[in-house]
């Protein structure tokens, strides 16, 4: 008879918990690719790999990958959902052999059950580079706090090192939700110099690192991409718009600049008609467009002027965007069992010549449904706003927190809710429509400076205080 207690002692040793951890996010990645197969292919991406464009439309990064795996398997619409749950699951391994490894307690495994955060768990079924490049910041967060907990080695340190490579090309606006990690590392920096003028040295380092960030996200896109392409233009000038049209102001936009037959009553009929649709200006794929696709000349000089000029209605213009997005439900409504493809893609004939039917109009089996349906009613789904406000609550207390006690988990969840905050601001700005995809990466920025959080108060009632902040 198996001897119950003789197991347990074997499978809970400490030498035993890492693969324990390993082989329950294994599991629980692969259950989560059966039940999400073959994933739900948005329209970016249909694109994306029906064309292979390289000139950074989309971003880079997924071009090459997506490329090389179709070179190899072929062109699978389930590709794009490695980009998901693989980052989505080394970060909760992370997580958990991280808090392992500091405390030696199995309360190191509740960090699994951030999988049942219904925003995070139910959006990796949306193949799309907002969604991947959300889980990429979540990784890559994870192991600078596995740093925090366990040590800087020349293994982890090679680890971040690539996951910021991935993270930085995985979005064109990225750099927002990656740039605040070099707040911590400027710390650390510092701790090993002189402390004198300890201040104005750890500034210096963050600006030698903003630029260093700025310049990594544009240098690598130039050298990976092959050609040129203008993915903002339209939001350019739909700001432009929103500041100079409710001025009456037609001097905002150079004749040059409109497509064949339009002038400024297009604009203001395009502008007037969607206000919170930045298609509507220049996108290639609208036949009635006030603007042509490509190169504008002088068009960041003249969004620039505009801001300058009608400060007011800019304000205004980004407002409903800050309104829609900061509330809008950022839990997908799509399912298993709908069709696995864009809604906006009506070309089947098209669709089939990509990809292989039985993915196309893959039908899951009804207790595949069923168990869908469970884990939908039992994880909680949250609207935007309660992150956004937690956000600026949490800043608050962890920033009282870090000034009165000093600590490096506290200076963690505080740069990680810098990064969400920036981005709850930045994504809306520059995203063309107010989709619940573009403003889902603050999300995981949240938990992260929660489980920041969470391991500081765990640290306090140990023997093995974080590392202090002088």
């Amino acid at each position: 008879m198996l001897n119950f207690q003789k197991l347990k002692s074997i499978l809970f040793k400490d030498s035993a918990i890492p693969y324990i951890i390993a082989f329950i996010c294994i599991g629980l990645f692969a259950f989560n690719f059966w039940l999400f197969y073959p994933g739900y292919i948005m329209a970016d991406w249909i694109v994306l790999m029906a064309t292979w464009g390289m000139d950074n439309h989309y971003p880079v990064m997924y071009v090459i990958l997506l490329k090389w795996l179709s070179d190899i398997f072929g062109r699978h619409i389930y590709m794009p959902l490695f980009f998901n749950l693989i980052p989505f699951y080394l970060g909760l391994f992370i997580l958990c052999l991280g808090a392992w490894k500091r405390f030696h307690s199995k309360w190191c495994f509740l960090f699994l059950l951030l999988i049942f955060i219904g925003n995070i768990f139910f959006n990796n079924i949306l193949l799309h580079s907002t969604i991947s490049s959300s889980m990429f910041v979540f990784v890559l967060w994870s192991l600078v706090l596995y740093q925090i907990l366990v040590g800087i080695t020349r293994t982890n340190m090679i680890c971040v090192v690539i996951a910021f490579i991935f993270t930085i090309l995985s979005r064109h606006n990225a750099l927002i939700q990656v740039y605040p990690i070099f707040f911590i590392y400027s710390y650390l920096l510092t701790k090993q110099m002189k402390q004198s003028y300890i201040w104005a040295k750890y500034i210096g380092l963050l600006i030698f690192f903003a630029f260093f960030t700025i310049s990594t996200a544009l240098g690598l896109s130039s050298l990976l991409k092959k050609g040129t392409s203008y993915p903002a233009n339209h939001i350019f000038l739909h700001q432009i718009a929103g500041a100079c049209i409710p001025n009456n102001d037609e001097s905002c936009f150079r004749k040059e600049w409109y497509d064949y037959g339009k002038n400024y009553n297009d604009v203001i009929k395009a502008y007037e008609n969607n206000e919170l649709n930045a298609d509507t200006m220049s996108a290639p794929w609208l036949i009635h467009r006030p603007f042509k696709t490509g190169k504008l000349d002088g068009l960041k000089t003249a969004w620039l002027k505009a801001i300058i000029k009608y400060p007011r209605a800019y304000f205004v213009h980004i407002l409903r965007f800050i309104k829609e997005m900061w509330t809008i439900n950022t839990t997908t409504s799509v399912t298993p069992y709908q069709r696995h493809y864009s809604k906006y893609m009506n070309d089947i004939t098209w669709l089939k010549s990509l990809f292989l039917e039985k993915e196309l109009f893959n039908k899951p089996s009804s207790y595949k449904i069923t168990i869908y349906k469970f884990l939908r009613l039992i994880s909680p789904c949250f609207n935007t706003i309660y992150f956004v406000v937690l956000n600026f609550v949490l800043f608050i207390i962890i920033g009282i927190l870090l000034y009165k006690r000093r600590d490096i988990l506290l200076l963690y969840a505080l740069s990680s809710l810098i990064s969400s905050i920036g981005g709850s601001f930045i994504f809306c700005i520059f995203s063309p429509v107010p989709a619940d995809n573009y403003i889902h990466p603050i999300l995981t920025s949240t938990i992260m400076a929660i489980v920041g959080l969470i391991v500081y108060f765990c640290s306090k009632n140990t023997n093995t205080p974080a590392t202090p902040v002088d």
